[in-house]
C-alpha cells in the first residue's frame, strides 16, 4: 500500500497532516460589519480557523483573490497571526482555475481586475508585505490554466527538478 510506505518515511513516525480552510470561516454573517463566529471544542472557545490551526500541522487559506490587499485582509481573518504565534506554516492558496468571479482567479479571460498570468501571479507573490511575510503561496490549479501551455502567457513547466513540498 502506497500511503504506509509513504507514512513509514515520516523523521519520528508520525504521519503530518495539512488542512484547506477557506478564509471566511469562522466569520459570523450579518449585514453589517464581519465578525468573528467562535465556536468551542476541546475546551477552547474560538473561531473554527484557529481550531484547524490547532489541530494540523499545517494550513492552507483558500484566499482567492489576485490583489494583495485582499490577500492580505483575507489571510488575517483565516487567523495567519495566529498560526504565526504558535510556530504553524501558513500557505495561501491562489487559484488558477477558469472562475465566474474573474478577480479571484489568475486563469486568462477578459477582466477589468488586474493582469491574468503566470508573470502577474508571481509578482503578487512576491509583493507579500510585511503584514504576511511568512504565509507561502500556494498555487490551486484544478482544471487550471498553470503550467498547461495552453495559453501564451502560461507556459509548460517541465518536472526536472524537485518540487518543494511543506
Amino acid at each position: 500500500m502506497a500511503v504506509k510506505k509513504e507514512a513509514k518515511k515520516q523523521a519520528n513516525g508520525v504521519l503530518k497532516t495539512h488542512y484547506s480552510i477557506g478564509w471566511h470561516w469562522g466569520l459570523q454573517c450579518t449585514t453589517g460589519p464581519a465578525t468573528s463566529r467562535l465556536i468551542s471544542w476541546g475546551g477552547k472557545r474560538a473561531k473554527v480557523t484557529t481550531h484547524m490551526i490547532d489541530i494540523f500541522d499545517s494550513v492552507d487559506a483558500q484566499v482567492a483573490y489576485t490583489r494583495t490587499s485582499q490577500v492580505v485582509e483575507r489571510s488575517k481573518w483565516a487567523d495567519y497571526d495566529y498560526a504565526v504565534t504558535v510556530g504553524k506554516p501558513f500557505y495561501t492558496t491562489i487559484y488558477t482555475n477558469k472562475g465566474t468571479a474573474c478577480q479571484t482567479t489568475y486563469f486568462p479571460q477578459s477582466c477589468p481586475w488586474g493582469e491574468k498570468t503566470e508573470a502577474a501571479m508571481f509578482s503578487l507573490f512576491d509583493s507579500y508585505p510585511k503584514d504576511i511575510e511568512h504565509a507561502r503561496p500556494c498555487i490551486h490549479y484544478f482544471r487550471g490554466i498553470y503550467s498547461s501551455g495552453g495559453h501564451s502567457d502560461w507556459p509548460a513547466h517541465k518536472q526536472s527538478r524537485d518540487v518543494l513540498v511543506g
